[in-house]
């Protein structure tokens, strides 16, 4: 875990210096690249005249944001057990609050296999458990 931080801020710090980088390359070209013959013109990139395409990082950096968002799309809204989980927090949270520390993790163990093996059988729609042990 500590390595995917380490990436991510590592990133993150560079990140600014080469955008700065790639934008000062992108004011090289001409803002009108593709509809404008630069040899008519009497424009070169010193000249007060010139506009640069500074504006081209960020439809570059939109596209890639988009190809990257495209297979993210693919994942499910939710994953498989996760209902599971939800139940288990909600069924300790209510323990914790009604028996106490040291009976709840047998008392949510038992009450969430009856709600995983309703929900497999039956339904996916969430289940109400009561909180009394049968």
């Amino acid at each position: 875990m500590l390595h995917f931080a380490g990436i991510f801020y590592g990133l993150s710090a560079i990140g600014p210096g080469i955008g700065y980088m790639v934008g000062g390359a992108f004011l090289n070209i001409y803002t009108d690249f593709g509809s404008v013959n630069l040899s008519t013109l009497d424009l070169t990139p010193r000249d007060p005249g010139w506009v640069g395409a500074w504006w081209l990082g960020f439809i570059i950096g939109g596209a890639i944001a988009f190809l990257v968002a495209v297979p993210i799309l693919g994942f499910p809204s939710e994953l498989p057990g996760e209902f599971i989980l939800i139940v288990r927090r909600a069924n300790l949270v209510r323990c914790l609050k009604t028996i106490g520390a040291l009976l709840c993790i047998h008392h949510v163990h038992f009450k969430t296999e009856a709600v995983e093996i309703q929900k497999e059988t039956i339904f996916w729609s969430p289940v109400k458990v009561s909180n009394q042990r049968p």
